[in-house]
């Protein structure tokens, strides 16, 4: 079955407070492996991880884990604050998240827009920060890529020390940008961070600020050996 949390803002309507350590707003997964509907997370509203202190951590907006889908539409918007959060998670089994509305935070550190593992798949058709306001602090991520992740449309915009708009790893992922903007700032930030993996790209406005690096193939532990691709 589905689950929806309906039209929202941070004032009224429908509203998830996620608070303390290793919570979820909504989390979906398909418990019958045999079954052929896919059960379904919907985001319209408005989705809160409320970290105050760098003891709540590892918390996740929206979470697909065996087979589920998690979405958050046109109208949700997702916010994070603290230290190694995540917008919306996609897990083992062909779980899937796509993201069409907002995904946003302000000072946060080690924190990720969208995160997939080996064998998900995500989409990005919205807004990982916006186009005035980045997805802003130290080490966040826009995107970070294990399993398969396909962008159209959009855009991620991070800013901070270490940021990254999109990093993916591993031989078996693929990463598929054809359009939308992505928007990179901030001392040691790179915009498209292949770390064994290979990023196809086309149709897509790259930007690159001061202190930053549009493209980088270096392994992440390991600053000799080029171990990634961008094709173009």
């Amino acid at each position: 079955d589905n689950i929806t949390n309906d039209t929202g803002n941070s004032t009224s309507g429908s509203r998830i407070f996620v608070k303390n350590s290793g919570n979820a707003g909504m989390r979906v997964e398909k418990l019958n492996t045999t079954a052929t509907n896919i059960p379904e997370a919907i985001n319209k509203g408005y989705i809160s991880i409320s970290s105050s202190n760098t003891t709540n951590t590892g918390s996740v907006g929206m979470i697909a884990n065996k087979g589920g889908k998690a979405t958050n539409t046109g109208t949700g918007n997702i916010v994070l604050s603290g230290i190694r959060n995540a917008g919306m998670y996609a897990g083992l089994n062909s779980a899937e998240i796509i993201n069409e509305g907002t995904i946003s935070g302000i000072s946060v550190t080690n924190t990720v827009g969208m995160q997939i593992e080996t064998g998900g798949k995500g989409t990005n058709k919205g807004n990982i920060g916006t186009t005035t306001t980045s997805f802003s602090g130290t080490g966040v991520t826009g995107v970070y890529n294990q399993g398969s992740f396909t962008m159209s449309s959009g855009i991620i915009n991070t800013s901070g020390t270490s940021a990254t708009g999109i990093y993916a790893t591993g031989t078996s992922s693929t990463t598929s940008i054809t359009g939308g903007s992505i928007t990179t700032s901030g001392t040691d930030s790179v915009g498209l961070y292949a770390d064994g993996a290979a990023i196809n790209i086309s149709n897509t406005s790259i930007t690159t600020g001061s202190g930053g690096l549009m493209f980088y193939n270096y392994s992440n532990n390991t600053t000799t050996t080029q171990s990634g691709n961008f094709i173009l």
